[in-house]
This record gives C-alpha cells, sequence and structure tokens, in this order.
C-alpha cells in the first residue's frame, strides 16, 4: 500500500520541481512527532533551509497537544489551510501559551484554501459505487487508481 501511495503522491507532484517525497516518518517506529521529522530534514538540508508543514484548521484544536509544539512552530513554518466544515483559523487562545511571536507567525502563515467539503473517505467510497472523480482528483491520479482497480468495492469488482 505505501508503494502505490508514493506512486500516486509523485503521479499529483510531477512538474512541481519544489516538491518531494519523504518517507521519514513511515520508516519511523511509532510514536512519529512532526518535530523529529522536521529535525531530520534539516540535518539533511542544512538549517537554513525553509521547512513548511502544513495542517488543516481542523487541527488546531490539538495544538497544544502535540509533542514539542513550541519547537515546531520555531523550527519551521506551520501553515494552516481553511477546511470546509471548520471555523476560520484562530490561535488567540494560545497567545499566553505561546507567545505574541509565535502567534504572529502563525498567522501569517494561513492559507484561505477553498472549502471544498470532500473527505478521502468521501472519494474513495465515490469510486467505490464507480462514480467520476476526475474532477476531485489529479487526472493522473485518477487514471492511475482506475488502471489499478483500487478502492473497488470486492463484490464490485
Amino acid at each position: 500500500m505505501i508503494k502505490t501511495l508514493g506512486e500516486m503522491l509523485s503521479l499529483a507532484i510531477k512538474g512541481h520541481e519544489n516538491c518531494e517525497i519523504g518517507d521519514y516518518e513511515l520508516k519511523r517506529p511509532s510514536p512519529s512527532y512532526s518535530i523529529d521529522t522536521i529535525r531530520y530534514y534539516k540535518s539533511l538540508y542544512g538549517d537554513n533551509i525553509l521547512l513548511y508543514w502544513l495542517i488543516g484548521s481542523d487541527s488546531i484544536e490539538q495544538l497544544n497537544q502535540w509533542h514539542e509544539i513550541t519547537s515546531l512552530i520555531d523550527e519551521c513554518n506551520l501553515v494552516t489551510m481553511y477546511r470546509a466544515g471548520y471555523k476560520k483559523p484562530d490561535f488567540s487562545k494560545y497567545k499566553t501559551l505561546w507567545g505574541t511571536e509565535r502567534i504572529n507567525k502563525l498567522e501569517k502563515n494561513i492559507i484561505q484554501t477553498p472549502l471544498i467539503n470532500i473527505s478521502s473517505s468521501q472519494i474513495r467510497q465515490a469510486i467505490a459505487e464507480g462514480k467520476d472523480v476526475t474532477k476531485i482528483l489529479h487526472p493522473d491520479v485518477a487514471e492511475y487508481i482506475a488502471k489499478h482497480g483500487l478502492y473497488k468495492l470486492k463484490n464490485n469488482k
């Protein structure tokens, strides 16, 4: 399954020369923490590399429970994307915990993405039901899924 995901990710980022797929977290024993991954890539590429860690706005409520969250905010650009069905990203409640400078950094790294109200589970279900997903997936990824018969219901081969 990991190989298949890697192949689909490769298709999705094809042509974007500044994007790279890394499997570091997949190879690590559990638990795997985001800060460890950031530090690994900094050791690989140097401390001056700009690293971005993307999260959805649905993750904000749990950020205070993330392992070494303040270090993560300090050592990379923690980027929050809007997510359909969730409130606009708001970090103000963490100001006392993390300080104004970190909150400003988080607020600067908010991306207002299109609010598409669909989950990966819904996409897999649509594929299983034989529905057209070419408008919601990268065309090469949709073609790969169809070619390899992925996500089909067992009785719908």
